[in-house]
């Protein structure tokens, strides 16, 4: 855990550099998203991590990776973050940055009590000027374990990661382009 003490410069150096080689590495949105979760986690000594995306069926954030110390008795109650905090993110369009839950003028919540968080930084994802994600990291072993330095790199670590979903699914979907094409070449020739 000595990342922690490692100066913000360094640190936010490192994090950024390393999504920006993953964004020109990989192509699959799960190892991608996985990975740079992994890292932002790591990086900025969080206790847990949650990637959300807005899901195109219900219109709400939906977590679709969770990175962290989250025992199984948490996990399979599926309370592994503060729904409350992502809400008022995507409400806001603005980061939020919790030094102590516990003093929060916004109010504890259920889950705030039940995982006993002290620290939480949660910033949006934007693509095309709406709210299309966030990136949420906690931390119930010490107040104040996130600062402005570490909200303000977990901003732009969301940006980089929204053009890299952005771009994976662009990917992903001219493969399927690709195959759907080759498929009706293939019954073409049949014919």
């Amino acid at each position: 855990r000595g990342l922690r003490t490692a100066p913000g410069p360094v640190r936010s150096r490192d994090l950024l550099r390393s999504v920006s080689r993953l964004l020109d590495s990989l192509s699959d949105l799960g190892e991608l998203t996985r990975r740079a979760m992994q890292l932002a986690v790591e990086q900025l000594d969080a206790e847990c991590g949650a990637l959300l995306l807005v899901d195109a069926k219900t219109g709400t954030l939906a977590p679709v990776v969770e990175r962290g110390a989250v025992d199984a008795a948490t996990r399979s109650q599926a309370v592994t973050y503060s729904r409350k905090i992502v809400e008022r993110v995507a409400a806001s369009g603005g980061s939020l940055l919790i030094h102590d839950a516990g003093s929060d003028p916004g109010g504890l919540s259920e889950s705030m009590v039940d995982l006993r968080l002290r620290s939480i930084v949660c910033v949006p994802l934007y693509r095309a000027g709406k709210v299309v994600g966030a990136v949420y990291l906690d931390d119930s072993r010490r107040d104040s374990a996130f600062s402005d330095t570490d909200r303000a790199l977990l901003e732009g670590f969301a940006q980089l990661l929204a053009i890299a979903i952005e771009k994976s699914r662009g990917q992903e979907e001219e493969r399927r382009r690709q195959e759907q094409l080759e498929g009706e070449n293939l019954s073409l020739r049949r014919e």
